[in-house]
């Protein structure tokens, strides 16, 4: 798209055929029209500052991207390239229009990608940190459940053995019962071992704990009001 503007009244001048199909304006229309009504990020002084350092001879050319406004309301990515033509009296704004939109839409979509695969890295991450503690959590949970049942087999068999002495019926197929209790419950291993699994499971617990904590913290939303942090504590969750 080439459009060609007055530089003092900003009024178009001269619009290429490519410009006016994709605004859906016609010729006449346009020359009763200025950049303003096409810019939706501009107003009357922002665009003589911009135009300024080009009426000044600062520089022979802007290049910049904003977005154009077509006649049916609908809007659309371009990237300008603006140079001041002094051929003519008075000197004329030129401009080279390209629609962009595809290639903002290509970014956008990568940037969306980019985000997403972010999101799954750090999902995996945090999956497999969880994860590992998860693990030997329930390890240790599966053997004090097998320790408890052992545990129980033996006082159920102490149990009977109680009975019986009560009675005097202690028989010495209930000595040998109660006997092999002992043995299949390993007293002296589950004495060691069973402290050990509750102990690890509360610090895998813990750990999970932070970890959770640390995200729900390292993912809080910012305010917009300016509040005091505490550093140590914002490195420490980036790190856990």
């Amino acid at each position: 798209e080439i459009y060609f503007f007055d530089s003092e009244t900003h009024r178009f001048v001269k619009v290429n055929r490519g410009a006016l199909d994709n605004l859906g304006y016609t010729l006449d229309e346009m020359k009763e029209m200025t950049p303003l009504e096409l810019k939706m990020d501009y107003d009357v002084a922002s665009f003589n500052n911009m135009l300024r350092p080009l009426r000044n001879g600062e520089v022979n050319e802007l290049l910049f991207e904003t977005r154009h406004k077509r006649k049916d309301g609908t809007d659309y990515h371009v990237q300008v390239h603006l140079q001041l033509s002094r051929l003519t009296e008075p000197p004329m704004f030129v401009a080279i229009i390209t629609d962009v939109t595809q290639r903002k839409d290509l970014e956008s979509q990568l940037m969306q990608a980019q985000k997403m695969q972010s999101i799954r890295q750090l999902a995996a991450g945090i999956a497999h940190e969880i994860n590992t503690p998860a693990q030997f959590v329930g390890d240790n949970t599966r053997f004090v459940q097998d320790a408890f049942k052992d545990l129980m087999a033996l006082s159920e068999a102490y149990k009977k053995l109680h009975d019986a002495a009560k009675a005097n019926a202690v028989s010495e197929e209930l000595v040998a019962e109660v006997e092999k209790a002992i043995d299949d419950a390993d007293l002296e291993f589950l004495a060691d071992e069973v402290p050990t699994a509750i102990e690890q499971s509360l610090d895998g617990i813990s750990r999970i704990s932070n970890i959770v904590k640390a995200m729900k913290e390292f993912s809080h939303p910012g305010g917009r009001e300016f509040e005091s942090t505490d550093l140590n504590g914002a490195v420490t969750n980036t790190m856990t």
